[in-house]
């Protein structure tokens, strides 16, 4: 699993037994075992460095803006790589005092995410390939881009992330932080081996202890994109949001 800081800040990288990778404070620590740091370097000086942990294992990861420059504003991406996934957030406001937490599970599946300040405009960007299943789309391998844009949170505010490969369903929702929902941009590009099909909608509404899932798995060409809502997160489908709106081109990364 790769794990890449791109702009401001440092990370910290921790696992299930404690053990730490990156840098504590302005110390670099390496007591992951099997796991390595790549030191790329740019014609302008020093990049961030490359982490590289071991598969199979669950980690907490903290994005320190300790390195910020106090007064100033840094922007930051967090990006994980492995596992048949690909995950990145982006457009992460970054001071001085800041600390955002991150989580990923053991199969790179669940991402979980606490807002350090009053961040503006995250964006959550997972992406994946299917290989069986219900996600799967004439009969061959698809691959899939999620992307939840445009969320307002305030600090202490958290986001999960589920992606279900087996079932075809992804699921986010917000626990903490605002008493008030929060609204985000959906974004979803689905590629078989014949042709790409896209869906945006704006200013989805989440109510603060909602879980929205999305039945990927079900989703027909040129169908309506519905949102299953369990209200309260209570593992109990409440509500049916249709997503009025056609299918529209969105370019992939």
């Amino acid at each position: 699993m790769q794990i890449a800081l791109k702009g401001a800040g440092s990370l910290l990288i921790v696992n299930s037994q404690g053990q730490r990778l990156g840098y504590d404070g302005t110390k670099l620590v390496q007591e992951i075992p099997g796991a390595t740091v790549s030191r790329p370097r740019t014609g302008k000086g020093a990049a961030q460095p490359i982490y590289f942990v071991p598969n199979g294992e669950a980690y907490s990861i903290t994005l320190n803006g300790q390195g910020v420059q106090a007064g100033v504003v840094g922007t930051s991406t967090v990006s994980f790589f492995g596992q048949g996934m690909s995950i990145a957030v982006r457009d992460l406001q970054l001071n001085h005092a800041d600390q955002h937490k991150l989580t990923l599970s053991a199969d790179a599946q669940n991402l979980g995410f606490v807002a350090g300040n009053n961040i503006t405009s995250p964006t959550f960007r997972i992406s994946t390939t299917i290989k069986t299943g219900p996600g799967v789309f004439l009969g061959g391998p698809t691959s899939y881009q999620f992307q939840v844009g445009n969320v307002d949170l305030t600090k202490g505010q958290q986001l999960d992330f589920s992606l279900n490969k087996p079932t075809g369903q992804f699921d986010f929702k917000a626990t903490g932080g605002a008493a008030t929902a929060s609204n985000y941009d959906l974004d979803i590009v689905r590629t078989d081996t014949n042709s790409t099909q896209a869906f945006k909608k704006t200013g989805i509404s989440l109510s603060p202890t909602d879980t929205h899932q999305l039945n990927f798995g079900t989703w027909k060409t040129n169908q309506q994109v519905s949102i299953d809502i369990d209200r309260g997160s209570k593992g109990q489908i409440s509500e049916r949001q249709p997503l009025p709106t056609a299918p529209v081109p969105t370019p992939t990364p």
